[in-house]
């Protein structure tokens, strides 16, 4: 007989209900299994003690009946007045929090939030640039030209006329403006100190892209600011470039790739990649980047691939 036997039949060995020839094969197991006899010894504490639960004698019902009845009859007890005295102080926190939240958010005094911000850009800009109101950014965008999405490569801008004088101007931050009749035009200088020709300058608007393979088609095109104007194309395998035409940083081609940086291939993220080109129009440079998720060869080949054409 084995421990595992012996613990199924030690209650009923405890209890005195075993046969006499299983009895006998138990105890000649406990005789030399110690665990086993710490189980027994064990099992015979709690069938004592079960016994002895078993003989707590139960109450009468009738007595059990008498008692609750008195207790029926004792009087209601008042409640307390801490009680009463804490629910009061709970509804007069919650009315005073809602009274702040509320002046707080309503009060006349409350200053303007616009006028707050202007504050805190004034005080860290004493010449007063940091903050320009609604209307003035308004008229500082009156320049700027916005196109909509259209599937042609047009773009349609004033340009100047033919024999309208040029007047230059410094501005006094490394740029110049440049007039003609009534449009005014500012184009950044490449070089602080550069002699810059206006002649050599055309509206930007004018050109348009021109050389690229038969499956891309134009998206969008806007004109970002005075001196830049953006195309996004895409083709059948949904591969997305940008191009980019920026108005030219010299009087001519050879000097405009003198000053560029010799790093055009520049990594804009894992896979986006950006390169740079100096392409010319009736002997005028202008600055072309284009940026895509393509291999730098296919995005180098799309790039020599660009011409600039007259609108």
């Amino acid at each position: 007989m084995n421990c595992k036997e012996v613990n199924e039949l030690l209650l009923d060995y405890v209890e005195g209900n075993l046969p006499p020839y299983l009895k006998n094969e138990l105890k000649t197991h406990l005789e030399n299994c110690i665990r086993c006899q710490k189980i027994l010894a064990l099992t015979e504490l709690e069938n004592s003690l079960l016994k002895d639960t078993s003989d707590i004698p139960e109450l009468d019902e009738e007595f059990t009946r008498q008692v609750m009845k008195k207790i029926a009859l004792l009087p209601a007890p008042l409640p307390q007045r801490a009680v009463i005295k804490k629910f009061i102080s709970t509804l007069a926190a919650l009315a005073a929090c809602l009274l702040v939240a509320f002046m707080l958010h309503y009060a006349p005094w409350t200053p303007d939030k616009e006028n707050n911000i202007k504050d805190v850009r004034m005080a860290m800009d004493p010449k007063g640039t940091a903050y320009l109101s609604k209307a003035d950014s308004l008229k500082s965008q009156e320049g700027a030209k916005y196109f909509h999405e259209d599937t042609s490569s047009k773009i349609s801008a004033p340009a100047p006329k033919e024999g309208e004088a040029f007047s230059a101007a410094s501005t006094g931050d490394n740029s110049t403006v440049y007039s003609g009749g009534k449009e005014e035009v500012k184009m950044s200088s490449a070089k602080s100190g550069q002699k810059i020709n206006p002649e050599n300058y055309s509206v930007i608007t004018d050109i348009k892209i021109a050389g690229l393979p038969a499956d891309y088609v134009l998206q969008t095109s806007r004109q970002i600011d005075e001196n830049r104007v953006q195309y996004v194309y895409t083709n059948h395998n949904q591969n997305t470039i940008t191009i980019e035409i920026s108005l030219p940083y010299a009087e001519d081609k050879m000097a405009a790739k003198n000053f560029m940086s010799a790093d055009t291939l520049q990594e804009k993220s894992s896979q986006t990649i950006s390169l740079t080109d100096v392409k010319s129009l009736e002997d005028k440079a202008y600055k072309v980047t284009i940026t895509a998720d393509l291999p730098a060869e296919e995005l180098n080949q799309l790039l020599s691939s660009i011409e600039l054409v007259k609108n």
